[in-house]
C-alpha cells in the first residue's frame, strides 16, 4: 500500500517547493546581475569604441597616471555616450582645445567636479560651464574661457588632484568646485581587490536578495521622511557610496573618504589658490544635503571661499511653475535619473552669472 500525502499537505508541499525555487532564482540572478556590473568597472584600461559609437563608461575611462585621480576620461573621443554626443579634447576634458598658454587679456575659469558637471545626459553645450562661457562672453568685453575638467564619480580628493596635475597649467582665474554626495565617498568606478562592501558573489555568508529588499525598504522610508519634511524637492536622500566608512574601504583608499579628505582637500586648494593666485567658488547644485551639506559651506566660508549654492533659485522655479516635486520634473533627466536637466544647468549657470556680477568678479 502506497502511502498518499492528504490534498491539503500536497498543496502545501507545492506552495513551499514553488516559493523557495523562486527565491533560489531571485537570488542566483541578483548575484549574476551584481558580478555582471563589476565586470563592466573599468578596472583596467577597457576596449576603446569606434567614432560616432555608442559607449558605455568603460568606454570612456581610463586609468590615470596619477594615483590620486585613479582614472580619467580617454581624450579625443568622440561617441554616443546617454545619448548624447560626447567629445573630449586633447587634455582627456569634454571641451574644446584651449592654448597651453592663456592669451593676455583673457579671464580663465576652471571647473572641477563629477558628473554633474560633466553634464550627464546633456549635450556639452548645455552644461552649466558651457553656458557661463557664453553668457560671460555675450555680456563682457573681456575674452572668457571655461574649462570643463569634471569627470563622473570623483570625489573631492580627485578633483583637488586633477587640479594639482594638470589644471594648474592652464592659469585659472577663478576655479569652481562642484559639491555633490560623491566627495565624500569612495570612487564610485573602482573595484580592487577583496571588497568588504562586496564580498564574493558565490560565497553563502551573505544573501544578495536579503540585501536587495532592505535597501528597497530603506529608500522607501527615506523618501517618506523626506515628502513630510515639506522641502519640496521629494528627493531621496540615498546611503552613502559604498566605502563611506573606513571599515569598508580598501586600505590604500582610506585616505581619500571621509569628512577629514574632504577638508583636507580644501585646505589644500586654498594654499593653492594663494600660491597660483586664483579664487574658488565652491558651487552647491543639489537639493538640502542634511548636516553634510552645512559643514561643507561653513568650512568653505571659513577658507574665504565664494559660495552659490542653487537650492533657492531651484525652488523658486518650480514654485512659479506650480512644479510640487523635483523629481520627476523638467528639472531633472527621469524618475529614475536625477542628473540635471538642460534647464537645470541653465538656472545653474544664470545664478552663477549672477554671483559673479554681483561681486565684481565679470566686468
Amino acid at each position: 500500500m502506497r502511502f498518499r500525502l492528504p490534498p491539503p499537505a500536497v498543496h502545501l508541499t507545492l506552495v513551499l517547493a514553488s516559493s523557495f525555487l523562486c527565491l533560489l532564482l531571485l537570488e542566483l540572478s541578483l548575484r549574476g546581475l551584481a558580478f555582471f556590473e563589476r565586470r563592466q568597472q573599468p578596472l583596467a584600461d577597457g576596449p576603446q569604441v569606434a567614432a560616432g559609437s555608442k559607449a558605455q563608461l568603460i568606454h570612456i575611462l581610463r586609468p590615470s597616471e596619477h594615483p590620486r585621480q585613479i582614472y580619467e576620461l580617454r581624450p579625443q573621443l568622440d561617441v554616443i555616450f546617454k545619448r548624447q554626443r560626447l567629445t573630449t579634447n586633447r587634455d582627456g576634458f569634454r571641451d574644446r582645445d584651449y592654448p597651453p598658454v592663456k592669451r593676455p587679456g583673457t579671464k580663465r575659469i576652471l571647473g572641477l567636479g563629477d558628473s554633474i558637471m560633466f553634464g550627464w545626459g546633456v549635450a556639452q553645450e548645455e552644461t552649466y560651464l558651457d553656458q557661463l562661457e557664453t553668457m560671460l562672453n555675450e555680456r563682457s568685453s573681456t575674452p572668457w574661457e571655461v574649462l570643463n575638467t569634471a569627470v563622473p564619480g570623483y570625489n573631492t580628493v580627485m578633483e583637488v588632484a586633477t587640479l594639482e596635475a594638470r589644471g594648474l597649467s592652464f592659469e585659472p582665474d577663478l576655479v569652481i568646485v562642484g559639491f555633490c554626495g560623491n566627495d565624500f565617498g569612495l570612487p564610485q568606478f573602482v573595484i580592487e581587490g577583496e571588497d568588504p562592501g562586496r564580498p564574493e558573489f558565490w560565497h553563502l555568508n551573505r544573501s544578495f536578495l536579503v540585501d536587495f529588499v532592505a535597501r528597497r525598504l530603506d529608500e522607501s522610508r527615506r523618501t517618506q521622511d523626506e515628502d513630510e519634511s515639506g522641502d519640496g524637492f521629494g528627493l531621496r536622500r540615498l546611503p552613502g557610496p559604498r566605502g563611506s566608512f573606513p571599515e569598508e574601504t580598501p586600505e590604500h583608499y582610506r585616505e581619500m573618504i571621509g569628512w577629514q579628505a574632504y577638508e583636507r582637500s580644501l585646505e589644500t586648494l586654498r594654499m593653492l589658490s594663494e600660491q597660483h593666485r586664483f579664487e574658488v567658488l565652491n558651487l552647491f547644485f543639489e537639493a538640502d544635503q542634511g548636516r553634510a551639506k552645512t559643514r561643507a559651506i561653513e568650512l568653505s566660508s571659513k577658507l574665504g571661499f565664494h559660495v552659490v549654492d542653487v537650492a533657492q533659485a531651484l525652488r523658486d522655479y518650480m514654485r512659479q511653475r506650480g512644479i510640487s516635486r523635483y523629481r520627476p520634473s523638467e528639472l531633472v533627466l527621469s524618475r529614475k535619473d536625477p542628473h540635471p536637466s538642460a534647464i537645470g544647468h541653465r538656472i545653474c549657470a544664470e545664478e552663477l552669472l549672477r554671483y559673479l556680477e554681483s561681486r565684481r568678479l565679470v566686468t
